[in-house]
C-alpha cells in the first residue's frame, strides 16, 4: 500500500515532463563575457550538485535545463559576477548519463538498478567533441524493468507504479506484451517503480517482450551423442542460452535429442 502523503496525477502528466538532470550529465556551461573562469563542460556530481570552477557548488539534479540556467544566472548576479541580463547564462546538455531508480514487486531482480547507462565506447562528446543535445532512449520506465530482469509471469502490468517525488502516476503496459504502443516516461534519479503481483500465471509474459528478458541459460547435456563422461556430452561447453519462454521439446531440439 501506498503512503497516504503521495498524490496520484494522470500518466500523461509525469511522461510530458522535461528531462531532469542527473548526477552523472555532463553540462555546458556558457557565462556571457567570460572565457575560462567559469565557462566550460561540468559533471553533475553524485550528491546532485554542479561544483562550478572559482565558484560554490549549486544543486542542479532535479531541475530542468531551463531551470538551472535561471538558477546559475541568479547565484552568478546575487555574487556580483555577472550583470543582469537575460542572455547572460546558457547551459546545454553534453550528455544524459544513466539514472538511478528502485523497483520492487514482480520482477525477476528487484532492488536498485541504472537504466540508460553508457559503455565508454557509447560517451556522447568525448571524441566528436561537444555535442548539444542528447537524448538516451534508456532512460525509460521499461529499460528499468529489463534492467531488473523483466516481469515475472505473476506481474500486473496493467497497473505499474511511477512513483516521482510526492507524487505517483499509474501506467497500463499492456502494449509491449500485446505489440501496440504504450507510455513509456523518461525517467528520472530517484523513482521508485512498484509491479503488482496477480498471483496469476499469464503465458503472455513468458515470451520476449519490451518489458521481459529476452533469453535464459540452462544446463544442457545431450548423452545421445557418443562421449566418454557427461562433461564431454555438454552443449555448448556447461550451458544454453534460449529464448524465454521456450518450451521443454524446443529445447530438446535444440540439443539435438529430437529427430530423424
Amino acid at each position: 500500500r501506498l503512503p497516504a502523503t503521495l498524490s496520484r496525477v494522470d500518466p500523461a502528466a509525469l511522461a510530458a515532463t522535461a528531462l531532469m538532470l542527473s548526477p552523472g550529465d555532463r553540462l555546458q556551461v556558457d557565462v556571457a563575457g567570460d572565457d575560462d573562469m567559469l565557462t566550460g563542460v561540468y559533471a553533475i556530481q553524485n550528491d546532485g550538485t554542479l561544483a562550478l570552477r572559482n565558484f560554490k557548488s549549486v544543486h542542479v539534479a532535479g531541475l530542468t535545463e531551463q531551470q538551472l540556467t535561471a538558477t546559475l544566472r541568479r547565484e552568478l548576479v546575487s555574487a556580483g559576477l555577472i550583470r543582469p541580463l537575460a542572455s547572460s547564462v546558457s547551459v546545454r546538455t553534453i550528455e544524459a548519463s544513466g539514472v538511478s531508480v528502485a523497483i520492487s514487486g514482480a520482477v525477476f531482480a528487484p532492488g536498485s538498478v541504472r537504466p540508460g547507462e553508457r559503455s565508454p565506447e557509447g560517451r556522447i562528446g568525448l571524441k566528436e567533441g561537444p555535442a548539444t543535445g542528447d537524448a538516451n532512449a534508456g532512460r525509460t520506465l521499461s529499460a528499468a524493468i529489463r534492467a531488473a530482469a523483466g516481469v515475472r509471469p505473476d506481474a500486473d502490468i496493467g497497473q505499474v507504479y511511477l512513483i516521482r517525488g510526492n507524487e505517483y502516476a499509474v501506467f497500463d503496459l499492456n502494449g509491449w506484451a500485446e505489440g501496440w504502443p504504450a507510455m513509456d516516461p523518461t525517467l528520472s534519479a530517484g523513482d521508485r517503480i512498484i509491479v503488482p503481483e496477480t498471483d496469476c500465471f499469464n503465458d503472455k509474459l513468458v515470451r520476449p517482450t519490451a518489458i521481459t528478458q529476452p533469453g535464459i541459460r540452462v544446463f544442457m547435456s545431450n548423452l545421445t551423442r557418443g562421449a566418454n563422461n557427461n562433461a564431454g556430452a555438454g552443449v555448448g561447453e556447461k550451458t544454453g542460452s534460449l529464448p524465454y519462454g521456450t518450451r521443454l521439446l524446443q529445447g530438446l531440439v535444440a540439443m539435438n535429442c529430437v529427430g530423424g
